[in-house]
Order: C-alpha cells, then sequence, then structure tokens
C-alpha cells in the first residue's frame, strides 16, 4: 500500500530539518491548518513535538494542527506532550480491524496499535483543556472490506471523531486481486 515499499523506490529515509521548518514560520499566521505528514512515520521525527510548538506560537487561536500516524509510538506520555504542544488532532492508520491469530505484540498498522494509541489519546485529551479531534484511517481492499462496519462501530465506542477511508492505489504488480475498485470509467469502459 505505501509507495516507500514497491520496487525501485528511491525516496530517502530523512525527515526535515529543523532550519527548514524555521523558514516556513513567517507563513504560518497566515495558516489556519497545518498537516505534518511526509512518506513515513510523523512520529520517529526526533523533534515533532518543538516543531508543533512553534507552530502553535505562530498560528492563529483557533488553528489545527494534525499529523496521521501508524499509532505504535504514541504512549500516553508522548500523546499528553503532542496535545500540550499544541496538537489538535490525530488521524491512526489501521490495515485491519482484526489481527491475525496469534499477534500479541503491536505492529504497525494494527489494530493492537491502533486501540493502544486511542487509549494513550483518550487519557490526554481529557487532562488538557481544548477541543482535540481523534481518526482513524483505512485503506480499502479485498481482505479488510469486511472489517469496515465492525471498525465503525468500535470507533463509536471509544471516542474516534472521524474515519477515513480511501481506496487501494496498486504500486506493485502481483496485487491487483486485493483492489476492489474498478479504476477505469464508465465511459473508457464504453
Amino acid at each position: 500500500m505505501c509507495v516507500k515499499y514497491t520496487a525501485g523506490n528511491c525516496i530517502p529515509d530523512s525527515e526535515m530539518e529543523l532550519a527548514v521548518f524555521h523558514n516556513l514560520l513567517p507563513s504560518l499566521p497566515h495558516a489556519d491548518t497545518l498537516i505534518l505528514n511526509g512518506i513515513g512515520e510523523s512520529l520517529l521525527h526526533p523533534r515533532l513535538s518543538e516543531i508543533i510548538g512553534l507552530a502553535r506560537e505562530r498560528m492563529v487561536t483557533d488553528c489545527s494542527i494534525g499529523l496521521q500516524s501508524n499509532g505504535l509510538l504514541l504512549d500516553r506520555d508522548m500523546a499528553h506532550n503532542l496535545i500540550k504542544q499544541g496538537l489538535t488532532t490525530i488521524c491512526l492508520s489501521i490495515d485491519s480491524f482484526e489481527e491475525s491469530p496469534g499477534t500479541q505484540l503491536p505492529r504497525e498498522h494494527s489494530f493492537n496499535a491502533t486501540k493502544q494509541a486511542v487509549k494513550c489519546i483518550s487519557l490526554a485529551r481529557k487532562n488538557i483543556a481544548g477541543n482535540f479531534s481523534l481518526g482513524l484511517e483505512i485503506v480499502l481492499a479485498r481482505k479488510n472490506i469486511r472489517d469496515l462496519p465492525g471498525l465503525i462501530n468500535w470507533a463509536a465506542g471509544n471516542g474516534v471523531d472521524y474515519i477515513l477511508a480511501s481506496h487501494l492505489i496498486l504500486y506493485d504488480k502481483g496485487a491487483e486481486d486485493e483492489n476492489i475498485f474498478n479504476p477505469y470509467s464508465s465511459d473508457a469502459l464504453h
């Protein structure tokens, strides 16, 4: 599902330098939304908390600062710190509502990791005043489409504010059987 794992990928594993972010700071008072995403795991950035704090200092009071994560690295202290610095939304990526048999330890994009991250965010946002939105993101494929109703029900009962569901974009040959959406318009088929 991720372009980083495709054959021939040349996207480097690196994070935005703090100096680059400093160059963006003069623009932030004019922005009402800042989403800190890239191709990779947002929580791996060693200065993420500092970046969120710098953005919060410069942006308007009711702005939105968010990010997307697989949630694996999110613990109670990190959740509390990110929200305290000014994060207002996080969207947790999940591959499936069901865990594989015998899977006890959370792994990236797993339901176990998501459950743990939701619990940490829920505790942190109760302790800090302000609005905070918690979301889930799932890429729909043949292997997980039947999980969607259960995921929605679970999310509604666990403080999740929104769910983003998108279709699988095939980056590698060999995964065609997972695609549940026809990429061709009806005009192209006639």
